[in-house]
């Protein structure tokens, strides 16, 4: 739905990922809120490898447009796949049915 970018944070000596809308996507309000959802809900989890979300919902400005994103952590390592298997069987286990 979105697309991932990697970018310096300004304020503090860090590398982050800004998820952006696509423009076509930025006017259409479910997407939008689709998008905002996502970054609650990623924002709840604390794994380590899960991206720890800074800033959700707000508009960036590109050279065009003022898009709606999101921005968390970049991951330094990729995470290894018993990390991401662990993830994958807590979420099946607390699913709401």
């Amino acid at each position: 739905m979105g697309e991932v970018w990697l970018a310096e944070d300004t304020q503090l000596p860090r590398n982050v990922a800004v998820k952006l809308l696509p423009p076509h996507l930025a006017q259409d309000d479910d997407a939008v809120q689709r998008l905002v959802r996502e970054a609650d809900a990623t924002a709840r989890i604390d794994h380590p490898a899960v991206a720890t979300v800074y800033q959700a919902g707000e508009h960036l400005r590109t050279a065009t447009k003022n898009l709606p994103s999101f921005i968390s952590d970049w991951p330094r390592h990729d995470p290894d796949l018993a990390q991401i298997r662990e993830l994958a069987e807590f979420k099946r286990i607390f699913e709401p049915a």
